[in-house]
């Protein structure tokens, strides 16, 4: 029987940013613990530091802190002035004061510190610890608050919540949303070392903000819930320490502080990293990137984006020069015959200077790409141009005219970055007036001089923010959430324009962070996955957004292993593709076959694979030689009509059978008079009933087949 993994009820509820009330107040002894628990959790702080000693589940039994060397650590604060630094620990202190406060709906530990000395300044630091834990969840909103009264030393980070001696090496599943190679996410099983992962990033860190650590049937769930995105690292070492930095605003400035603009979300659950992210999910809709609705409401993405069925990218079709333009047309008709959806064209080289230079000059174009653009146009495609929205070529002609809306380091000195050509490359701060201009301009330019009806601009939703520490630019000096705010305000422009006076342009970016959800119609996912992967995105975005592509180097996998790697993300719900016409090379005949086939099943399956949530897994018990992905797997998915959506795919070169039961109940379907089976694709097959309760699925699919079905109730008579 394959294993299913359901959503599990959940108890948490988001929070309000409010301190904490102040009915029935206790005051514990001087030398005696702070216990904050309820039927589900029990938190001990320390007597004299209050750093956190113990967290137990008291569903499970299970004690996720030990005992460490000295006192448990709570806070760490990082101060500067100029080219010096100071830190301040809450293990360095005892606390001056703690209360617990019991209220209607919770009950609040509140940890005061007063007057601690900054260098030689004696005094100048207060710091107070709230920690919130609802009657009905496991988990806790943590909040700190930084007074600083010093005159020459301002705050640089907070790490808050720490936590020492929390988990076990070896001991625990830990799951995120880390990429570069495990973008959509990764669950690192018996995690020993040290994850250390900046947000928001898509390239290398986190595009959200959660971990789940597993054990057993007890899960850590540790996060921020901020809707304004700081810059923010999470760190995790197993056994030693677990903290979030969270980087301040106007870094050095004398007397800043830090007053938390975020919850952190630290306590036990019962389930599994996918019920951790349904958990985060409940966050995550009431977030401003989310505020637009889901996407079958139709603002999100437009529907031309929804209805693509598999992306095509060139990278070298127009590098040097365009060919003749009957042959190259009738080459992308031809692809658009054979795969028989609608597509999407990711179009590199278009521009007549080489890629990644000349940055952010992209015109003019080569000529004959106008003629191009608008013929595949006119071909119902959508025509997508690439262009970066980031970096600036230090060695374009009028770039000492740029560098003041260059983002600039503490010293002064813009931040530099080499690609794959060498080319010396400066970061633009996005705050700028200039440079959101400059991007707008750029998407203009493409739309109504080429004729397309999409832009994808690079590197926004992948790379990290800088620290700029420019004053001119009128931002909050380093951290914040000013980086993310400026570059929202960046697509927001661009998409009035895109959306502008009848205008349907997609907008779409690279990578996965989460913050950019709104402006954008869909993002890139070309990374290559492992035997860690899973889908974490889709578990809290989908029905939000949209992903697109497959890893680049799949045309270099087997036949055996093509189906595994590109039927992997189709089940996760991404507009699989990316590929250039060396598809149509005759040793990618069975890969290209393949590809209509789930380009077909995708556009079958849109109301679940675009517009549903994914709720679970199918895992039939098998295991292939590529990264231990099953022979045969699948996924569940919710439509907007309560309907599920159960999507297989065999991998097989031979049929293959799927016996499964399970109760739609699991899944908020609920019918007394039963349900139907309906088979969306490949079509032809009549509805089935089905009984109330538990439901038996027998299906036997033919060798390489993708099969859809719809679990229903039965239509009204």
């Amino acid at each position: 029987m394959p294993s299913l993994n359901p959503t599990h009820p959940l108890l948490w509820a988001l929070l309000p940013l409010v301190a904490c009330g102040t009915a029935a107040m206790a005051q514990p002894e001087a030398d005696q613990a702070t216990v904050l628990e309820n039927d589900h959790v029990r938190m001990t702080f320390e007597a004299h530091h209050a750093g956190l000693a113990s967290l137990m589940d008291k569903t499970s039994g299970v004690e996720h802190v030990h005992a460490v060397q000295g006192a448990h650590a709570l806070w760490q604060i990082q101060c500067s002035h100029a080219k010096d630094s100071y830190e301040l620990a809450s293990t360095q202190f005892p606390c001056a004061a703690a209360t617990v406060t019991t209220g209607p709906a919770s009950r609040c530990a509140t940890f005061t510190w007063r007057g601690l000395a900054l260098g030689a300044e004696a005094a100048s630091v207060d710091v107070v610890v709230e920690v919130e834990l609802p009657q009905e969840s496991g988990i806790a909103a943590w909040r700190i608050h930084v007074s600083n009264a010093s005159s020459g030393w301002g705050l640089r980070a907070v790490e808050f919540p720490k936590v020492t001696g929390m988990l076990e090496a070896g001991n625990y599943d830990l799951a995120g949303a880390f990429g570069h190679t495990e973008t959509w996410g990764a669950l690192y099983r018996g995690f020993s070392g040290r994850l250390e992962k900046r947000y928001p990033d898509g390239w290398h860190g986190m595009s959200t903000q959660f971990i789940c650590a597993t054990r057993q049937s007890s899960s850590i769930y540790f996060a921020a819930h901020d809707p304004r995105a700081w810059f923010k690292e999470f760190v995790v070492e197993p056994g030693n320490e677990c903290f979030i930095r969270t980087y301040a605003e106007n870094i050095g400035v004398a007397g800043s502080g830090y007053q938390a603009p975020y919850p952190a979300m630290l306590g036990v659950y019962q389930g599994d990293w996918l019920s951790g992210c349904k958990i985060y999910r409940k966050f995550a809709a009431a977030a401003p990137w989310t505020a637009k609705g889901k996407l079958a409401a139709g603002e999100v993405t437009l529907p031309a984006g929804r209805a693509i069925g598999l992306w095509l990218r060139e990278w070298t079709w127009t590098k040097d020069s365009v060919g003749d333009y009957p042959s190259m047309l009738k080459q992308v008709k031809d692809a658009q015959d054979y795969f028989g959806v609608p597509l999407g064209f990711h179009w590199y080289n278009w521009q007549v200077a080489d890629f990644d230079t000349h940055y952010p000059h992209f015109f003019p174009p080569k000529a004959g790409v106008a003629k191009l653009a608008r013929g595949m146009v006119d071909l119902g495609l959508v025509v997508m141009p690439y262009i970066n929205g980031r970096i600036a070529d230090q060695n374009n002609p009028d770039f000492a005219g740029l560098v003041k809306d260059a983002a600039k380091a503490a010293d002064g000195n813009i931040y530099t970055e080499l690609y794959d050509n060498e080319v010396k490359q400066a970061v633009m701060c996005p705050s700028t007036r200039f440079w959101q201009d400059t991007v707008t301009a750029n998407v203009r330019q493409l739309v109504t001089g080429l004729g397309v009806n999409a832009v994808y601009i690079d590197q926004i939703a992948a790379a990290p923010p800088c620290l700029c520490f420019d004053p001119t630019h009128g931002h909050p000096l380093g951290g914040g959430s000013w980086w993310v705010d400026a570059y929202r305000q960046m697509l927001g422009q661009v998409r009035g324009f895109a959306r502008g006076d009848g205008r349907s342009v997609l907008i779409t970016s690279e990578n996965t962070a989460e913050p950019y959800i709104d402006g954008l119609d869909a993002n890139l996912v070309v990374t290559e996955h492992s035997k860690c992967s899973i889908p974490i995105l889709p578990a809290v975005y989908s029905g939000y957004t949209m992903y697109f592509g497959s890893a680049e180097a799949a045309l270099g996998l087997s036949n055996e292993q093509w189906p595994i790697e590109l039927g992997r993300d189709f089940l996760w719900g991404c507009q699989n593709g990316w590929f250039g016409f060396n598809l149509f090379n005759t040793e990618n005949t069975q890969k290209k076959a393949y590809l209509r086939t789930l380009a077909q099943a995708r556009v079958a399956g849109i109301k679940y694979l675009a517009e549903g949530e994914l709720l679970g897994l199918i895992d039939d018990g098998s295991r292939s030689d590529y990264q231990d992905v099953p022979w045969l797997q699948g996924s569940i998915w919710k439509g907007e009509d309560g309907t599920l959506g159960i999507v297989i795919a065999n991998y097989r070169t031979t049929p293959a059978t799927l016996a499964m039961s399970f109760n739609p109940l699991h899944y908020a379907l609920a019918s007394p008079a039963g349900y139907r089976r309906i088979q969306l694709h490949p079509a032809g097959s009549e509805p089935v009933a089905l009984p109330p309760g538990n439901i038996a699925l027998n299906e036997t699919l033919a060798p390489l087949e993708v099969r859809i079905l719809a679990i229903a109730p039965p239509q009204p008579h």
